[in-house]
């Protein structure tokens, strides 16, 4: 019988983390589209028509609404299977904070993003 390793939940959430981090710090930085163009090298997301353009419109709609990314930290992570993982993020702002989740699948030897979406902290806390 061969012996298989496998990756750590821990190392999963760091792995993908690393992902979401340059994206959220690209955001505070007023540096909206490099953020995205960060986040969804090599997404199937960016091959849906209208879908990444609308995405980024209504991010920014809500950004410009609760204002400046003051800071963010981690939520938590859940590892739906060994290659698929879903984190979630405290964005706080400066009139409101909010909750971002990112879903990323791993194919073959990279994670790549397959679903983000974003929603007023308190709404996603009472859920």
């Amino acid at each position: 019988m061969s012996e298989q390793t496998q990756t750590q939940p821990d190392s999963i959430a760091a792995e993908v983390s690393s992902l979401v981090i340059p994206f959220l710090t690209s955001l505070q930085q007023g540096k909206a589209d490099a953020a995205w163009d960060g986040v969804l090298a090599d997404s199937p997301l960016q091959t849906q028509t209208g879908g990444v353009e609308e995405s980024k419109k209504q991010a920014q709609t809500q950004l410009s609404a609760v204002g400046a990314i003051l800071d963010f930290a981690p939520l938590g992570s859940r590892e739906v299977a060994p290659s698929l993982v879903v984190v979630k993020y405290l964005v706080r702002h400066e009139r409101e904070a909010l909750t971002w989740a990112f879903a990323f699948y791993k194919p073959k030897d990279a994670w790549i993003l397959t679903g983000i979406r974003w929603f007023p902290s308190a709404a996603y806390l009472v859920l």
